[in-house]
Parts: C-alpha cells; structure tokens; sequence
C-alpha cells in the first residue's frame, strides 16, 4: 500500500502535467499591429455582438461604460423596459484632434431594435461637465407623461436632470436643468 505523501504528491503532478499540456495545445498567432511589430496571440471567442450605432450602423461607440439602468415602461424584452440607458464615464470621446477634450455621455440602447439592440440618441457632455456612475428613474412621471432620469454629475456637484419619454417613437430623452448641490462643507445638519 502506497504512503498517503506519496500518493498526494502523484496526483499533484498528474493534474500539473494536464495542465501544462493543455496550454501547449493551444494555437497562438502572430497578428501585426499598426507600427509593424508582431504581437503573439491567444484566441478569444466573443461572448455577444457589438451594439451598433442606427445612424451610423458602426460599432457604438462608449468611454469605460460605468452604469445601465432600464426605462420605467414595461415594452421591452420580458415585459421590462424597452430603453437601456448607458453611462460612459470615462475620459470620454474626443471628436476633434484640434483642441476639445474627450466628452463624457449617455447611450439610450433600443433593445426592441431589429435584428439586433441598437444606440438610437447619444447625450453628450461637453468637459468641464460630466456624467459619472449613477443613474436612476424617477419612481413617478411627469404630468406631460415623460419620466424624470437623473444622473450623477461628479466632477461638478451636479445632478442631471433628464425628460425621457419611453413610447413608441423611440424613447428620447432631452436635458431639462441640473441642479447644483452644495459642497460637504456647505451642507447643514437637518
């Protein structure tokens, strides 16, 4: 009968050695970049598709997208919301090499788009202004039936608010006024 130790250790290298193989198996390619040089390569498969632009019916395109929250209305896939808001927070889309800086922005996703979800209005934030992380649905709408959406405006102590109409001529959503909230220093105790 073999000592415990000794057959631990057996096992140890069985699964070492499977693993290493399985590695070796793997293809790699050679994929040359724009400045020439030759990078090695690991397949990957996708896990979905790209959201397409309906303008431009390109990729969508979005800066380090932070946050999503689905339209209050209920004609969407599983009779959820119809509209996917997206929070691009990162250093944003530079338009113009001549001097604007990247500008942060909301994508509104129609998830009832044929043949595939698509980017039907993109709210941009020119810098210094911002959207950052949060974003949320008023749990009411107003009295012209659009529903208040409102999202962070980090760097500037804001908060965006937004009219968006969930309805079947494609949910836009247009600025209605940000309101400004006071430093921490400057809040007073309630």
């Amino acid at each position: 009968m073999a000592n415990p130790h000794t057959r631990s250790t057996i096992v140890s290298l069985l699964v070492i050695m499977t693993l290493v193989g399985s590695v070796l198996v793997l293809p790699i390619r050679t994929v040359q970049t724009q400045d020439g040089a030759g990078d090695q390569l690991w397949p990957i498969s996708p896990a979905g598709s790209l959201v397409k632009d309906s303008t431009t019916q390109l990729p969508a395109v979005g800066s380090l997208t932070l946050d999503f929250v689905r339209s209050p209305d209920q004609s969407g896939p599983g009779r959820k919301g119809r509209y996917l808001i997206a929070v691009n927070s990162g250093y944003g889309i530079q338009f113009s090499s001549g001097g604007n800086r990247g500008q942060q922005s909301l994508a509104v996703i129609d998830l009832n788009a044929r043949p595939v979800p698509a980017v039907i209005q993109n709210v941009y934030f020119p810098s210094p202004q911002s959207a950052n992380v949060g974003v949320v649905f008023g749990p009411r709408p107003f009295a012209d039936g659009t529903f208040p959406l409102y999202v962070s405006g980090g760097f500037e102590n804001k908060i965006w608010l937004f009219s968006f109409r969930p309805d079947q001529s494609a949910g836009r959503s247009s600025r209605r006024q940000s309101c400004g909230c006071p430093p921490r220093g400057n809040r007073r105790n309630r």
